[in-house]
């Protein structure tokens, strides 16, 4: 469902080139890829009109498409170090109105979170809303949202490749120029220093445990879900 007469695209970034932990967006996850499991995450916001998986050029991220033409969801390849042009060029290509940009290495992304961000942009004059400038949430509920217009300005904006590596870089260092709103999460959501991104051998086990927890019986489970039962085990609560 759009919001406000205009089309919401997702912009999921994707690459199998990981240094840390390579391939990981198609790890085994519940017996399913872990980007698919975040397909499925992002699919269940109620404003978000199309996902696009934009991923590299690169031979390696073939499978990447291969998923995405299996799941019926869109893809755009570009260039891996350039991922800001690499999402700019994808949401032109897309006619994004409103662009809710993702990352792949987030496979817990909270559909419920994401509408309260893209409820905030509509419903107010902001260039940029996001709740990952400050960090309040757990690491990996990091959404940003903005329109196609202002993520032009933030790549012409761009001074250098560290800049064109992550739109945060460029949104930070210019706030006199893209008006910018930031979520802070609730009290039962400020765990700043807990990890639920995908980097490392630790996080794949401590997201497998979380899907193997909840996904058979739930599989629309919450964020708030996902903390109970981090609380309750603290072996899966390492601090980032």
């Amino acid at each position: 469902m759009s919001i406000n007469s205009r089309f919401v695209v997702a912009s999921i970034e994707a690459r199998m080139t990981s240094t840390r932990l390579p391939g990981k967006v198609l790890l085994p996850c519940v017996g399913r890829p872990m980007l698919e499991l975040m397909v499925e995450r992002v699919s269940r916001s109620r404003y978000i009109d199309s996902v696009v998986i934009a991923t590299t050029v690169n031979k390696t991220d073939d499978p990447i498409v291969e998923l995405a033409q299996r799941l019926g969801v869109r893809f755009f390849r570009g260039s891996e170090f350039d991922v800001v042009g690499r999402v700019t060029n994808a949401m032109q290509e897309a006619k994004a109105d409103v662009i809710v940009q993702l990352t792949s290495d987030c496979p817990l992304i909270d559909p419920e979170i994401i509408d309260q961000l893209v409820r905030i942009y509509a419903a107010n004059d902001f260039d940029h809303v996001s709740n990952a400038i400050v960090r309040s949430y757990p690491d990996g509920l990091d959404v940003q949202v903005s329109s196609l217009p202002i993520l032009e300005k933030c790549y012409a904006l761009c001074e250098n490749d560290k800049d064109r590596e992550h739109l945060f870089y460029t949104v930070r260092r210019n706030e006199d120029k893209i008006k910018t709103f930031k979520l802070l999460a609730p009290p039962e959501l400020c765990w700043p220093q807990w990890r639920w991104t995908l980097d490392t051998q630790d996080d794949y086990r401590r997201i497998c445990s979380i899907y193997e927890q909840f996904y058979p019986t739930k599989p629309a489970f919450s964020s708030s879900d996902i903390a109970e039962f981090m609380l309750s085990q603290p072996n899966l609560t390492p601090s980032r």
